[in-house]
Parts: structure tokens; C-alpha cells; sequence
């Protein structure tokens, strides 16, 4: 238990470990011991702030724009427009387009084409870079955006499916499932244009690069500046390049 002198100091009784444990903290942040304690305990005893309970309600994993620095009036007002894109577009898709709540949106988000486009819930789409433009091809085309993605210039199109995976955050990137017209003659004539669907894993994210048809991303992976992705993502690696290829393991130690 603390100690009180007659003087009014604390004498705090602490094994040699903890001690030791104090000294080295005080050495690193050039204070004294007494010094380091009296900021701990304000720091514990401190009521918590809104933008901490805000933070820790919306996870530290998700991207958004910085709310935080706004007043209450135009953070209203962002989350006001938000919820006006996000009902404008499900009124002009007529049923096609499902957008879930909580979507943020400075008004650079397009949606076109006759498929079926979902977005779900706590989606950023705030574009600093471009637009997020999404296009189906084709009635039997869809575009499934998972939860809590951040989409930041993001071009995405569809000719059969694109599915991104929640957590995922996408820069000024291209990800686009058809080859759009028949690369041989032959095929040509016949009316052949290749196309096969994408899948982008969880917690996966891209910066400016490209994801042609047939490509599956693994979960948390990341594809770099400049990539032009054609064949399988395993989960956990870093790929890059042209064509993109494994440029380190991010499970490795």
C-alpha cells in the first residue's frame, strides 16, 4: 500500500524489478521518476475523449476521413451528404444498386451499368484521387463490395463478378474482369471477348495498380505502385512489378 509522510510525499514500496522498470522509463523520456509516476496517474484518472471513444467504436483498422478534425456542424453535415448519396444512387439504380449505412462520400462515386452493385456498410468512398467509378457490362454482372472498405479513386468493372472482401482499401487502382474485346482475329468474328471473375481477399490493399480477369487476392495482402496483376495473390506477400510477382512474405519474421 502508498505510503503518506508527515510531509505530504507518496513513498510507493516496489520490488527491485518494477524499480529498475521505472528508472529505465525515466531515463528514455528524460524525466524524473517522480515526474514519470505524477504523468501516469493523470493520464489514468483523465476522462476519456470523444475522438478516443469514437476511435475505439470504429475499430483502428478502418480508414476514414479525419472527422475528427471537424466541428460537430460539419461532421453532421458529412455524414448528412453521405446518406443523400447513398439514397440517390439506390433510387436511380431501381433496385440494382444497394448501398448499406454509414457510407462517406464527398460525391466523387459513380455507379453505371445494368448488373447489380452492393456496397456495404461503413464504406469510405471520400476520393481525394479521381473518382470511384464502378460499371457493369452486362444485366448478369455484379460488383460486391464487402464492409468498412476504402475506396480512393478506385475504377471497378464488371462483365460477370468483382468482389472485394471487407477491410479492403483500394487506391487509384483498375480492377476490371474483361479483356473488353477478342485479342485473336478468329475470335473476333465469333464474338469471343475473354472474361472470368476476380476475387480480392480481406484486409487486402491495392495502390495504383492493375487486376485483370481470373486474379484471386489472398487475405491481407498488398499490391504495390505500378503493378499489373495476372495470376493468383496468395494471402500475406507483398507483390509488385510487371507482371506483378512476390516481393516479400509479410508473415515472414
Amino acid at each position: 500500500m502508498p505510503q503518506r509522510s508527515s510531509r505530504g510525499a507518496v513513498r510507493l514500496p516496489v520490488n527491485a524489478e518494477t524499480h529498475a522498470l521505472l528508472l529505465q522509463a525515466a531515463e528514455q523520456r528524460s524525466l524524473p521518476v517522480e515526474a514519470l509516476v505524477e504523468q501516469a496517474v493523470r493520464a489514468f484518472i483523465a476522462p476519456s475523449s470523444t475522438r478516443d471513444q469514437e476511435a475505439e467504436e470504429l475499430g483502428a483498422l478502418i480508414a476514414r476521413p479525419p472527422l475528427e478534425r471537424l466541428n460537430p456542424v460539419l461532421r453532421l453535415a458529412v455524414r448528412i451528404a453521405g446518406t443523400t448519396i447513398r439514397w440517390f444512387w439506390t433510387l436511380v439504380g431501381r433496385g440494382r444498386y444497394r448501398i448499406g449505412s454509414g457510407l462517406l462520400c464527398n460525391g466523387r462515386l459513380q455507379l453505371r451499368g445494368p448488373g447489380r452493385i452492393s456496397i456495404g456498410r461503413d464504406v469510405n468512398a471520400w476520393a481525394r484521387s479521381g473518382s470511384n467509378r464502378i460499371d457493369t457490362f452486362r444485366s448478369e454482372a455484379t460488383v460486391s463490395i464487402g464492409d468498412r472498405v476504402r475506396l480512393n479513386g478506385a475504377g471497378i468493372q464488371a462483365a460477370t463478378r468483382v468482389e472485394i472482401g471487407d477491410d479492403a482499401i483500394l487506391g487509384s487502382c483498375t480492377i476490371v474482369d474483361t479483356d473488353h474485346h477478342a485479342a485473336r482475329s478468329a475470335q473476333h468474328s465469333r464474338g469471343e471477348i475473354n472474361t472470368r471473375p476476380i476475387r480480392i481477399g480481406r484486409n487486402v490493399w491495392i495502390g495504383g495498380a492493375v487486376v485483370l480477369k481470373g486474379v484471386n487476392v489472398g487475405d491481407n495482402s498488398v499490391i504495390g505502385l505500378g503493378a499489373v496483376v495476372t495470376t493468383d495473390v496468395p494471402p500475406n506477400v507483398v507483390m509488385a512489378g510487371n507482371p506483378a510477382r512476390v516481393v516479400r512474405r509479410l508473415d515472414d519474421p
